[in-house]
Formats: structure tokens, C-alpha cells, sequence
């Protein structure tokens, strides 16, 4: 284990986190960490504080959205959130190039336009003790960006064989660079570090005749949770009108822990900390 956490360290001061790879000096990983992100706090998760519901009434809407094939699992590491989100990653990206966990004899299936994940089995749980070691061994306590991220990059790297890189998607608190919305195009998974935020299950959005149910549950503490998706829905008062009186952008995110798979309200209710696309070659 220590020696494990000695490598997992020096891996990690070689990581930059505006573009990350094992050929960064420790100084450029350092300041670039501190300059995007609180990189000392550990992701504990989150409690419930309260719940939002609303009506939003409009004319028209416009519908946009992207969902990246497979969509993540939902597999439950026994760790913190980080430990989740990372397998989440490495299970995601092995149905892409294979090889990521050992023992699992096939990451999925396609049946049809449905893909149906293997169940978590030995070999996934394996997979879960190993990312909780190189990022810090911290049981249930939690893990920082920079653990997260060297840890991750180092299990693709000796594990699978794999190079990762991550790239900043982050535009502010609750906002995201066009970046983000390309990564989902290009089939590249979003790791979200949040300080507050939002849940609302697939079917708490109800669909009327020109109006809209919202129903959602804020959290407060620090999470991580792996986002595969949006749905952007703009909101207009007339059937002629250019520009939305609203707009709401909602992330199909793997929430690691809470309620498996759903949507998170990005531009309320929430506060981002770090946003992190990955890259495998």
C-alpha cells in the first residue's frame, strides 16, 4: 500500500490539469491545479437541504441534447464518490478500447439500440480496490483533484496499457465551455467536482401542453459525479421570439451513490468546482 501511494504521488506531480499527461513538471502541475481548483479538499459527498418544484409556462420550447452511447453504469465501488466516479470512467472506456479490467469477460452487450452493462462482479470490484489505492488509500473519506486524476491516469497506464489525458471543461460556478458539449459529441465522459448541488430523477420532469413540471432535490457538501449527457430546454413567451426568456441545462450524470444515473441541474443550484474531460490513447 505505501508503496503504491509513494508512486501514485509522484505520478501525480506530473500531471497539469488544464492538459494533463505524464510529460508535465511537478511546478507547471502545482500552479495549474491551485489556479483552477481547491485541490486540498477531500469529496466526502452530500446531504439533502431542501427541494425545488416549479411550473414554467411558455409559448414554445426547443429541445437540445446530446447522450453519449453506451451510457455510464452504475456501479458502487464501497469507497467515496471519487473512487466511484473514477471506475465509472475506467468501465466506460473499457466498452470503448477493452482491456481497462482485468478478469471481466465482456464489458456489456448491444441489444438493439440498448446496451446492457455486465454486473458488478469480481473482476469490477477488483477494479475499485486498485483506484482507491493509487488515489490515496483514503477508505471512505474522500480523495482530492489531483489524487483523482493522477490515480485515474496511473490505473489506465499500468493496468490497461492506456495514456490519459484531462482537459478543463469548466466556464465558471455553474456554467460550462463549449468544450464540454464537443466532449459529449466526441464520446468523452465529463468528471464534475461540485460544492453543492442538485438531483432530479428522469421522471421529475413533467411534460405538459405548454408548460413544464420541475421537481428536484439540492444537496449540500462536496461530490464527484461523472457526466455522459445534456438536455438543454429554452423557453420562449411567443411563437415568434429569437431569443428564450429561459433556459435550463440539465446533465445525465452518474451521481455515485445517490440515486444511480440521472439529471443535475447545471445552471442552478449548483456550484462546480472543477470540470474535467478525459482522454485515452
Amino acid at each position: 500500500m505505501k508503496k503504491r501511494r509513494i508512486v501514485c504521488l509522484v505520478i501525480a506531480a506530473m500531471f497539469c490539469l488544464s492538459t494533463v499527461s505524464f510529460a508535465i513538471t511537478p511546478i507547471a502541475a502545482n500552479a495549474s491545479m491551485q489556479a483552477n481548483t481547491e485541490n486540498r479538499y477531500l469529496v466526502r459527498g452530500g446531504s439533502p437541504v431542501g427541494i425545488v418544484s416549479e411550473r414554467i409556462d411558455y409559448t414554445t420550447r426547443k429541445v437540445t441534447t446530446d447522450v453519449l452511447f453506451p451510457q455510464t453504469p452504475s456501479y458502487v465501488s464501497g469507497y467515496s464518490c471519487g473512487v466511484t466516479g473514477g471506475g465509472t470512467v475506467v468501465a466506460w472506456y473499457n466498452s470503448q478500447v477493452g482491456g481497462l479490467i482485468p478478469g471481466l469477460a465482456s464489458p456489456g452487450i448491444k441489444y438493439g439500440s440498448t446496451w446492457f452493462w455486465a454486473g458488478q462482479n469480481s473482476a469490477i470490484n477488483d477494479m475499485f480496490d486498485n483506484l482507491e489505492d493509487y488515489m490515496g488509500n483514503n477508505g471512505s473519506n474522500g480523495v482530492t483533484t489531483l489524487e483523482y486524476v493522477a490515480g485515474l491516469g496511473y490505473y489506465m497506464y499500468t493496468v490497461g496499457g492506456k495514456t490519459m489525458s484531462v482537459s478543463t471543461v469548466r466556464a465558471g460556478n455553474n456554467s460550462l465551455t463549449s468544450d464540454f458539449y464537443s466532449a459529449m459529441k466526441n464520446g468523452k465522459p465529463v468528471t464534475l467536482f461540485l460544492n453543492g448541488f442538485n438531483l432530479m430523477d428522469f421522471s421529475a420532469l413533467g411534460n405538459y401542453t405548454n408548460y413544464d413540471t420541475i421537481y428536484l432535490t439540492e444537496y449540500e457538501g462536496l461530490h464527484v459525479m461523472v457526466a455522459y449527457g445534456y438536455l438543454t430546454l429554452s423557453y420562449y413567451d411567443s411563437s415568434s421570439n429569437t431569443i428564450p426568456f429561459r433556459e435550463d441545462t440539465y446533465l445525465y450524470v452518474a451521481s455515485c451513490g445517490f440515486i444511480g444515473n440521472a439529471w443535475l441541474r447545471i445552471n442552478s443550484n449548483c456550484t462546480l468546482d472543477a470540470a474535467y474531460t478525459t482522454h485515452v490513447s
